[in-house]
């Protein structure tokens, strides 16, 4: 059988495009100070060939293993009766193979028992997973919780916790969401109190809890009185189950991803640990959620690839009027459109996982050279303070517009089955399902625009344009290059337009012109990694030339001011 990260060209092609020796040195310069064993890793190029041979590892499971129950998960779900709910079979078969892999600790510390790899390492997993089985995505695809942990809890209960963790033995979820509240969470209700025993007790409600069943809960809750705002939240670490008063309300039927629970939870004066700084709550899940639309990016990915290889070798063996189906222009039109979108997809998303990777890394070095008072770095200082503003804007970009692309995808993949697309127990048919939540959980599309909106304004990409300006390329990339150009010309146009005309107006053009700056970057990326005289090239005039004219339709629609027309308003 295939393995899905050796028969992935474009995947392997960003894995070895990485550009991440100071993240990784420093990285792994932790692992050695964490004290001598056999598996410590004592150069750049030891520590990319473990990375490979782990994503090789995971490919082949992926592959082999997960992908052949999908179905059977997808047809049987989940069951829940008087509280408890059960998992599928082929869940927790997978569940237990990736955990005997070591590879439920990927993010988390070594010396909790984790792997200790960087962010764009598991990213690339999730990835890989979600090709085979994207419900099983999302019990392997939150292990950003246990980095949380390692990082904001208390040590004993992180010795605790953890390990336990890395095994597989506990499953952890965010618990953010309340009836009515969906993104907004500084509307939550669920309350946190202090008993005269100086613990901490939950009460509350919390909806639509990806895994509310787990054992490890990260609340968010309402710790302060109302004038608090955004200071008013705190975050915690809860044992789930009855035993600490958290019911299973209910488990939601679900559109797809029918092999994860998706929870009601009621909070009886549960017993909590406060994770981080008092009154930060907020800020603490914001960076939580940073890494975790990475990760729905790359689940998004995922089924879309699923989705795409499953059209492309439906094509090749399907014959209609006299052809294959992929002889016929309509039909590889949508491939190559497929293929082009999953490169941007990937370009926009590792570079994400770069720069958090970079972030995280540097934050630790100063964050110990203070404590240490030792000299703090400068050029760190200004490199870091870029990489918080590139997570800022590539965190919510590349998760809406990898999820947005991968819908499209999906449904092309779908059209190019016929009707046997849209028969239940079919790859493609269980794609459209799953792949829907994607624009949706961790932040919608629209509420993304938002929070990209302000770095777009900004220009924070302009160090990395003006290099690329002068950057010289072979003829069939420079051209590429000429359409970027242009394109970025007519978005600054269109940003002059913008910054002139009212607050109203700001919020209605801001997703015309985020779109076309993710589109820019993610053609910056393609050209850049590109090898002369490859398929590649194809890609990147594909999308640059698109890009373009999608810089010609902002504008346009930017300049006739067009969302100011009082006939949109509803």
């Amino acid at each position: 059988m295939s393995n899905f990260f050796t028969d992935n060209v474009d995947l392997q092609h960003r894995f070895n495009s990485l550009s991440m020796r100071q993240a990784i040195e420093l990285l792994e310069g932790d692992l050695v100070d964490a004290g001598p064993g056999e598996d410590d890793l004592q150069s750049y190029t030891d520590a990319l060939d473990n990375y490979r041979s782990a994503l090789e590892l995971c490919g082949k499971i992926s592959s082999e293993s997960i992908s052949l129950t999908a179905n059977s998960v997808d047809e049987s779900g989940t069951t829940f009766s008087n509280g408890l709910v059960e998992y599928a079979t082929g869940t927790i078969a997978g569940k237990q193979i990736l955990a005997d892999c070591g590879f439920f600790g990927i993010i988390v510390p070594q010396q909790y028992g984790g792997l200790n790899f960087p962010a764009t390492i598991y990213t690339m997993m999730i990835e890989i997973v979600s090709r085979a089985d994207a419900s099983l995505m999302t019990l392997f695809g939150y292990q950003d919780i246990g980095e949380a942990v390692a990082r904001l809890a208390p040590r004993s209960l992180s010795e605790e916790l953890l390990p336990k963790y890395c095994r597989g033995e506990l499953t952890g979820a965010m618990v953010l969401t309340e009836s009515g509240g969906g993104s907004d969470l500084q509307a939550i209700k669920t309350r946190a109190t202090l008993d005269s025993d100086g613990s901490w007790r939950i009460s509350g409600s919390k909806q639509y809890i990806s895994h509310g069943n787990g054992e490890l809960l990260l609340v968010l809750a309402k710790s302060e009185d109302a004038s608090s705002g955004m200071f008013g939240l705190s975050l915690f670490a809860v044992e789930g189950g009855n035993d600490n008063g958290v019911d299973v309300k209910g488990v939601e039927r679900k559109m797809g991803l029918h092999g994860s629970p998706t929870c009601e939870l009621q909070f009886n004066h549960s017993k909590a640990v406060l994770l981080g700084d008092r009154k930060f709550g907020l800020f603490h899940v914001v960076e939580i959620l940073n890494q975790a639309r990475f990760s729905v990016a790359a689940q998004g990915i995922g089924i879309a690839t699923a989705a795409y290889y499953s059209a492309k070798d439906y094509a090749n063996i399907r014959r209609a009027f006299n052809s294959y189906l992929h002889e016929i222009p309509a039909v590889s039109q949508l491939l190559k459109n497929m293929e082009v979108k999953l490169a941007a997809s990937r370009a926009l998303l590792y570079s994400g996982t770069q720069w958090i990777d970079l972030r995280n890394t540097l934050e630790h070095k100063l964050s110990k050279q203070k404590a240490n008072k030792e000299k703090i770095d400068k050029v760190d200082q200004i490199t870091l303070k870029e990489a918080q503003a590139m997570v800022n804007l590539l965190s919510p970009v590349a998760k809406y517009l990898s999820t947005e692309w991968a819908n499209q995808i999906c449904y092309d993949a779908q059209q190019i089955h016929g009707g046997s697309g849209y028969i239940k127990g079919t790859t493609v048919e269980r794609c459209i399902r799953d792949v829907r939540i994607t624009t949706i959980y961790e932040g919608t599309t629209q509420v993304l625009v938002g929070l990209a909106f302000k770095y777009v304004l900004n220009d924070v990409l302009k160090r990395q344009i003006d290099d690329f300006r002068n950057q010289s390329f072979p003829k069939p990339l420079g051209e590429c290059q000429s359409a970027l150009i242009n394109a970025y010309a007519n978005f600054k146009e269109a940003c002059d337009i913008v910054n002139s005309e009212s607050q109203n107006f700001k919020l209605a053009a801001a997703k015309d012109v985020t779109d076309l700056y993710g589109c820019i970057y993610a053609g910056i990326l393609l050209i850049t990694s590109a090898e002369p005289d490859n398929e590649e090239n194809t890609i990147c005039r594909i999308h640059c030339l698109e890009t373009k004219a999608l810089s010609l339709a902002s504008l346009s629609r930017v300049q006739s001011k067009i969302w100011s027309t009082p006939s949109l308003h509803c």
